[in-house]
């Protein structure tokens, strides 16, 4: 299906245009950091940008396998999701309950008595992605401990989506990965920009992880686990910032 590359969306007065962002730029519909192509305005002084899945986004119900309730169902085994559009966007809402992040602007937000909340992204989460080396199945709690975090839930009260390999072998949350990428471009497109340098076209990571000990740190490949969180990175946040990747520094162990 060809992708629309002009809209009006109703949150925004002028035309928008599908543009691939040149820098990082701030969603004005769901309040987080893009990275992919987004529907922009043209008019300088407007600065208005949408992610393509906030863009689309709409009141229209829609269903995910991983959101369940039980006696609230509210259609067929799954509950019903509303897109809602907050005003107040330095508000947070709740934590999404994929990526553990608080919510302040665009949301999936469940019709039930347990107030599930999405971010219009992380409900667009590819479900499964392949490579030449690995495969990853999205899940709606970790299996196992995250490499990262070496841990299986994200907070006290939020589990956390997280994708791992079909071998079971590599385990990351969406949250992990996420703030890994957040946190090391804030940090190089500031520096940059304090040096006058402009962006790098390479992003270099040093992934930290928790301390394996025993077997499961026999069955580490750490070739592998440049290739899964290249599909995580690309799951995310695009092949744009996937494709910037020059270096992953492994391991921390």
């Amino acid at each position: 299906m060809p992708r629309i590359t002009e809209i009006q969306h109703s949150s925004h007065p002028h035309q928008l245009i599908l543009t691939r962002a040149e820098t990082p730029y701030h969603c004005n519909g769901c309040q987080e950091l893009g990275f992919d192509p987004c529907y922009q305005c043209n008019e300088r002084q407007c600065n208005f940008h949408l992610h393509e899945e906030c863009a689309a986004a709409n009141h229209t119900s829609t269903n995910h396998p991983f959101i369940t309730g039980g006696r609230f169902v509210l259609s067929s085994e799954e509950l019903q999701l509303i897109f809602c559009k907050v005003l107040n966007g330095s508000r947070s809402i709740g934590s999404c309950v994929a990526c553990g992040k608080g919510v302040q602007g665009y949301r999936y937000q469940s019709l039930c008595e347990k107030a599930y909340v999405l971010h219009p992204c992380c409900l667009n989460l590819p479900r499964t992605m392949t490579n030449n080396e690995v495969s990853l199945i999205l899940q709606k709690k970790a299996p196992s401990k995250c490499l990262k975090c070496q841990r299986k839930k994200v907070s006290d009260n939020i589990k956390g989506w997280a994708y791992v390999s079909t071998c079971g072998n590599y385990c990351y949350h969406v949250k992990c990965v996420k703030e890994l990428i957040l946190e090391k471009w804030r940090e190089v497109y500031f520096r940059d920009q304090s040096n006058d340098q402009g962006n790098q076209d390479t992003l270099h990571l040093v992934v930290e992880h928790g301390n394996l000990t025993g077997r499961r740190a026999r069955r580490i490949d750490l070739s592998k686990i440049k290739a899964v969180l290249e599909l995580i990175v690309s799951a995310i946040f695009g092949n744009v910032v996937s494709a910037v990747i020059g270096g992953l520094l492994l391991p921390l162990f």
